[in-house]
C-alpha cells in the first residue's frame, strides 16, 4: 500500500500545493519532491516499520516520465472547488515538511 501512496500523497500536495503539472513539479521543485518523498518513506519505516526508501528515486522517475502538463486528482478538485482528499493524501503524514504543505493547502480548502 505504501508503495502506491508514496508516489501519490507526494505528487498531489505538491501540484496541489504550487497549482501546476507534474512536469513543473520534477524540473522546478525536484528537492522539494525529493524532500517529501523521503518523509513519506520514513513515515512509513518510523510508523509502520515498512522501508520502501527505493521509492523515492523510482517515484521520481516516474514523475521524470509522466506528460509534462500531467495533474493530479486532487489539484484538480482544488481547482473546481471540489471535495479534495487532504486528509487521506497530506494529512497523515506527521512529518515538517508534509505538515507545512498541509496546513497551506487545508487552508485554501477552507475558503
Amino acid at each position: 500500500m505504501y508503495r502506491k501512496y508514496i508516489f501519490i500523497a507526494a505528487f498531489a500536495t505538491l501540484t496541489s500545493y504550487y497549482k501546476t503539472g507534474i512536469g513543473t513539479i520534477y524540473e522546478e521543485h525536484y528537492e522539494e519532491a525529493e524532500r517529501l518523498l523521503t518523509e513519506i518513506a520514513e513515515f512509513a519505516k518510523e510508523t509502520q516499520g515498512i522501508d520502501i526508501f527505493d521509492e523515492v528515486q523510482k517515484s521520481l522517475e516516474t514523475a521524470k516520465k509522466v506528460p509534462y502538463d500531467a495533474s493530479t486528482s486532487m489539484a484538480l478538485d482544488f481547482k473546481n472547488g471540489k471535495k479534495t482528499e487532504l486528509e487521506n493524501l497530506s494529512g497523515y503524514v506527521q512529518k515538517p515538511f508534509m505538515q507545512k504543505l498541509y496546513n497551506e493547502l487545508k487552508k485554501r480548502e477552507n475558503k
